[in-house]
């Protein structure tokens, strides 16, 4: 779409490629200054052109306003496009923003529509803080600052604050007022939102999974309950019911608590625990093997030195 709309605006102008650049560079801007040979590889397209090239083609074909806007437009979906990012946050429209993290996945998924423009572009479209007049700055001071306006982009902020929120939407190309309004209250939604973490998905376990857990049971509590002395009295064999529903859903639950543990402690073996005791109250107790890390290298070699 982008290259067949650049060779309409040449068409429609009867201009040549290097006609083109003369014209580009008698736009008296620098930046606009293009060869033809660049021009050349922005009309065909098979690597997509920097938007200043593109700005300056529609420019040096004489082009409205309107028709320059609907080029950065097909241009800006084109970078999004060529990213492949925009596609993987998943965003939700404003309206429908409920928490912090579609609201920052909202905000990351604006900046790759605009086509994810340099932040320090979008940091002095934002604008700067108004100074009094009676104090002299020698810089201005912008509203959005640029380690901000990093995290916002790279997703690594909860939920900035909606100042910085504003800025960045006007430093990507939103100014609506109205439009504005929708995002200020989609931010206060997210605010006072809850924070609650991903729910996990529930760990399928497969058969051969169950029996040897069942096994491992049966086998724990047998021992135990064949034991002398007041351990076979304080842990009294405990069997589960006959019917495979439930007796799947305990195990399920089990399993669950005894991988936890061992994966917190570092111990986590093939089933998920090292042995298990229950109780006859209902109560599970679990038994796993500790253990402790290797001395370092360093560590043996000092020991040497000091029986030396």
């Amino acid at each position: 779409m982008l290259a067949h709309r650049l060779q309409e605006l040449r068409q429609g102008a009867g201009l040549t490629f290097a006609e083109l650049a003369e014209h580009t560079a008698a736009l008296g801007e620098p930046a606009l200054a293009v060869s033809a040979a660049t021009l050349k590889r922005a009309a065909g397209c098979r690597t997509l052109p920097k938007q200043t090239t593109v700005v300056a083609y529609a420019r040096g074909c004489g082009a409205t306003a309107k028709q320059e806007q609907e080029v950065l437009r097909l241009w800006a979906r084109a970078r999004a496009k060529d990213r492949g990012i925009l596609r993987q946050l998943h965003a939700p429209a404003v309206h429908n923003i409920r928490t912090r993290r579609e609201f920052t996945a909202a905000l990351a998924a604006v900046y790759e529509s605009a086509g994810a423009p340099p932040l320090r572009t979008v940091q002095q479209r934002a604008g700067t803080v108004p100074q009094p007049a009676d104090v002299a700055c020698d810089s201005a001071v912008f509203v959005l600052p640029l380690g901000t306006c990093w995290r916002i982009v790279k997703r690594k902020i909860k939920l900035p604050a909606w100042k910085h929120c504003e800025a960045f939407l006007r430093g990507c190309g939103i100014t609506g007022e109205r439009v504005l309004q929708q995002w200020k209250q989609a931010w206060e939604q997210a605010t006072t939102a809850s924070v609650t973490a991903p729910r996990r998905a529930q760990q399928s376990i497969k058969p051969e999974a169950f029996a040897m857990q069942r096994r491992q049971i049966l086998f724990v509590t047998e021992a135990m309950a064949a034991a002398d002395g007041p351990a076979s009295d304080r842990y009294p064999p405990k069997y589960y019911g006959s019917r495979k529903s439930t007796d799947e859903y305990q195990l399920a639950d089990l399993y669950k608590q005894l991988m936890v543990s061992a994966r917190r402690n570092g111990v986590a073996s093939g089933n998920g625990f090292d042995s298990m005791l229950v109780s006859g109250d209902g109560s599970v107790h679990l038994v796993q093997a500790k253990h402790y890390a290797a001395p370092s290298h360093r560590s043996n070699v000092r020991d040497r030195r000091r029986t030396r």
